[in-house]
């Protein structure tokens, strides 16, 4: 690999009689070999702001080329609530010598976050009969993928 591009090389030859000549010429290596991506499954969580993020080393599972790795990419490194479930990314590698190979892997988003209840000026309430104060205020609720109503 550290060999790879042109290379001049000299070559001798010598008689019997110790008689010797050179030559050079040049000898091009090059390396058109791609890179073995290899990939594996993961799961995410979506956090409070209904965001997760991945690296392609997330998704790498032991990549390799025999003059090594430039560069690992993902197309999809951001999912959202509307990517809950399946998700195929494809990841990159780029070796040292700029061949490139892809993979997929499958990313499963999960919003594992219950709803937030909250409940303001809650009092006790007496209602008589006859009577209704209309002083009660709906309970309201926060989540980080939905719109919620509360009763």
């Amino acid at each position: 690999c550290k060999n790879v591009g042109p290379n001049t090389v000299t070559l001798t030859v010598v008689d019997n009689n110790q008689n010797e000549t050179t030559a050079t010429a040049t000898v091009t290596v090059e390396d058109n070999v791609a890179p073995v991506a290899l990939t594996k499954n993961i799961t995410v969580q979506l956090d409070a702001n209904g965001i997760a993020t991945i690296a392609p080393a997330d998704i790498d599972n032991g990549s390799n080329d025999a003059c090594g790795i430039a560069s690992l990419s993902l197309d999809i490194t951001e999912f959202s609530c509307e990517d809950v479930g399946g998700n195929i990314v494809t990841l990159t590698v780029v070796d040292n010598n700029q061949n490139e190979t892809t993979a997929t892997a499958k990313v499963t988003v999960e919003d594992t976050i219950a709803p937030i209840p909250t409940i303001a000026n809650l009092e006790d309430i007496i209602v008589k009969c006859e009577v209704f104060p209309g002083r009660i205020t709906a309970p309201t609720a926060k989540d980080n993928c939905s719109e919620l109503t509360a009763t």
